[in-house]
């Protein structure tokens, strides 16, 4: 009599998401990434997970001793606090007068902010630069350059537990001519505990996975495994926004125009938005549907268990 073997595969997510086709379309695939008022490339290992397949294999990696399986799973979580950096920069004449001009500015700042309940305590002034300003004077032919003063630079860092305030501090910093983001980082108090949350997501992951082989094979088994391999990631929002232009133009042909012909394009406004990884590439993601912009952690564990003789599971 001719065995059969039949291998069987099962692919499964605890959350299924999908999205219309809207402006996101006219994203590059070469995109870019929004960090504080920078754009650079995003060419890196983390913004992989845009596949369009199914990435949570069971990783089923058997060999003559050991049966190994593997586990992907993510969690988006609410920040504990953020961290605001506001940056000021101040030219006068003379150091002392630089000096007390943006003083004078940043107290005024810090008066604003106290005002929408930020304590003394967190609130922190870090002194960045100071530069002298050079210029150049015309002559005739001749520029010479001479000094024009001084520019001081200091970052206001700022903690804060309510994400509305952001637009309240931009309000109350633009009343003193400070207009630049510098960043807003993201704050969890505890990643230890998010790990331990992973981990006992992974756990049961991998048991349901050894339970479905060893109910629907002769295989045997050891009660426990071995850690492999285990990798935690944390996608924080300043690495997940991409950008895209949403706008036809038309093509000028150098046929239409000579080289004394100046071409003149409109300006065309970018779009920014959060990018989160995709649920399809984990068995498992917990809190799955979240309108907040969270920070996704995510663990990629494989175990490893000890294989038995089947004899011995076939003659029960």
């Amino acid at each position: 009599m001719k065995t059969k073997i039949i291998t069987l595969m099962v692919l499964a997510t605890s959350c299924v998401m999908a999205q219309e086709a809207g402006n996101v379309m006219y994203a590059d695939k070469a995109n870019n990434v929004y960090e504080g008022n920078s754009v650079y490339n995003n060419n890196r290992n983390y913004n992989s997970y845009k596949s369009h397949g199914s990435g949570n294999f069971n990783n089923y990696l058997p060999n003559d001793s050991v049966y190994t399986f593997g586990a992907k799973v993510m969690i988006n979580i609410q920040p504990d606090s953020y961290i605001a950096v506001f940056g000021v920069s101040q030219e006068a004449i003379t150091v002392s007068e630089c000096t007390r001009l943006i003083n004078d500015r940043i107290d005024k700042f810090k008066t604003g902010l106290k005002s929408l309940g930020i304590k003394d305590d967190d609130l922190f002034v870090d002194m960045i630069v100071q530069t002298r300003i050079y210029d150049y004077k015309i002559n005739g032919k001749t520029a010479t350059e001479n000094k024009q003063g001084f520019e001081i630079k200091k970052n206001i860092i700022i903690k804060f537990n309510d994400h509305a305030l952001v637009e309240k501090m931009m309000i109350s910093a633009s009343e003193q001519e400070i207009f630049d983001i510098v960043k807003i980082d993201y704050i969890l108090n505890d990643p230890e505990k998010v790990q331990n949350q992973l981990r006992a997501a992974a756990m049961e992951i991998v048991g349901n996975k050894k339970k479905f082989v060893l109910d629907n094979s002769a295989l045997v088994l050891s009660d426990k495994g071995l850690i492999q391999y285990e990798s935690f990631n944390t996608v924080y929002p300043d690495k997940a926004y991409k950008q895209y232009v949403a706008a036809e133009t038309g093509n000028v042909s150098s046929s239409y125009y000579n080289s004394n012909t100046w071409i003149k394009e409109q300006r065309k406004s970018k779009t920014f938005y959060y990018d989160s990884q995709n649920p399809a590439m984990f068995d498992r993601v917990i809190n799955p549907v979240t309108v907040k912009v969270p920070i996704q952690m995510s663990l990629d564990v494989a175990y490893k268990f000890y294989i038995g003789k089947p004899e011995k599971k076939m003659r029960k």
